[in-house]
């Protein structure tokens, strides 16, 4: 199945989700069922973070399944026998565990793309990494012969600024991961910008000026995957 495809399905999906709401709410629509005692809306929230879950783990991408197994825990909290916990401690023992399973299990994108101190300066490095888990945070990269940059996001916002860096080789490869979140990089709107990033429950869309690539301007392929989230490429 095509990207195009699986946007569609998913799109069509997400509209009945919110009209289904909508009318439940107007009280058009009843929803009389119940699991370990939990309905309605929770009940729907539970099982769209589910659905996540399950898709972060085909992905293998397991750091990111914490959070939302957390607010899982918290939404079924009295049928789990947990109540003792509070939200905020369910939500603290997440953000443990997952900084453990980082620092256990670097990210394979991490390895790859993290600077080597010791063979790259400031405006020095051939690569860069940058995560955001649970907040929002603006990136300026600066680099005078980048040629590869990652970006993961997960359940938060990342700006990364790519408009000051110069691509010598005039190839450039951006790796991306979004989950629950957004991801906005803004790039010159000289760079002939080449999409490979796989989206499932989300978007990828451009914005910005029209692109102008001209002779000898970078051509940049960005790859990566999108899950219940938004990449957005900025032209500037």
């Amino acid at each position: 199945m095509n990207n195009r495809i699986r946007n569609l399905i998913t799109g069509i999906c997400l509209i009945i989700i919110a009209i289904g709401l909508v009318l439940w709410k107007l009280g058009k629509i009843a929803l009389h069922f119940t699991i370990a005692g939990v309905g309605g809306f929770w009940l729907i929230v539970a099982i769209l973070l589910a659905a996540y879950v399950i898709a972060a783990i085909i992905d293998l991408n397991i750091s990111s399944i914490f959070f939302p197994l957390a607010i899982i825990a918290i939404i079924f909290r009295k049928p789990l026998g947990i109540e003792a916990l509070s939200p905020w401690i369910i939500l603290i023992v997440a953000g443990l565990l997952n900084v453990a399973y980082e620092k256990i299990f670097p990210d394979p994108m991490k390895k790859e793309l993290t600077p080597d101190p010791v063979n790259s300066g400031d405006g020095n490095s051939k690569t860069v990494y940058h995560y955001m888990a649970l907040g929002e945070t603006t990136k300026y990269i600066r680099s005078d012969c980048l040629e590869k940059a990652g970006f993961k996001t997960c359940i938060g916002e990342m700006r990364a600024y790519l408009d000051s860096v110069s691509v010598p080789t005039g190839e450039l490869t951006i790796a991306t991961k979004t989950f629950c979140g957004e991801t906005i990089l803004y790039v010159p709107r000289e760079w002939e910008i080449i999409n490979r990033v796989s989206v499932i429950a989300g978007d990828c869309s451009y914005g910005g000026a029209e692109p102008q690539p001209g002779i000898g301007s970078v051509r940049c392929t960005i790859t990566g995957k999108v899950r219940f989230g938004e990449l957005r490429i900025e032209r500037i």
